[in-house]
Parts: C-alpha cells; structure tokens; sequence
C-alpha cells in the first residue's frame, strides 16, 4: 500500500494474542461486537453517529437485514441524508441483535 496507510505500524501480534486470551471467556458465542460493545440498537446507532465512514456502508446493509428492511438507509447516499434517515426510523433499537447474521439470511 502506498500513503497514509503505508505508514502505519504493523499490529503487536504478542499483544493482540494476549488481549484475546484475556477478553475471550467473556464473549458470548455467537455475539456480535462494535466498538468495544454488544451489537444492539443503541450502539449501530451511536457508531453510525460517530463512526467512521467507511464503516457506515456494512453497518447500514447489517441494520436493514436485522430490522428484515424496516430501517432502510441508501448507503450510498449523502451522510446528511442517512443521518436523517437513520433519526427518522427509530427502529434500530429494536431489530433482531441476538441471533448470528448467518440465521437471519438463511431464513
């Protein structure tokens, strides 16, 4: 890679292996995490708000198959749009967290 990326410093893999043993027993199987949290509504909502952008895309598709369309934000809109969008449609919070991604697709 070149640029920005280029530089940056490649991942402790000592560090990264013990922070894994630490944390594991806590995580629930099956579970997905965001930003240091369990994926609910409150938290797709609060990274879409303060996330980066380049995460906002598969977070949005991963709410409009939780919430089986009813939060239904173009990706590929305008930021202010979504933002607007995602305030409009307070259903987040009550899409379906639990179950793997993998059990919502195939049916």
């Amino acid at each position: 890679p070149s640029g920005p990326e280029a530089e940056l410093p490649f991942p402790d893999a000592e560090l990264v292996e013990s922070a894994w043993r630490r944390l594991r027993p806590s995580l629930v199987d099956g579970r997905r995490w965001l930003s240091g949290e369990p994926l609910e509504g409150g938290s797709a909502l609060r990274a879409l708000d303060a996330g980066s952008t380049r995460r906002r895309r598969p977070l949005l598709l991963e709410l409009e198959l939780r919430s089986r369309g009813a939060l239904r934000v173009d990706p590929s809109g305008w930021a202010a749009a979504q933002l607007a969008a995602q305030t409009a449609l307070g259903v987040a919070a009550r899409a379906d967290f639990a179950p793997p991604l993998a059990r919502l697709l195939k049916g």
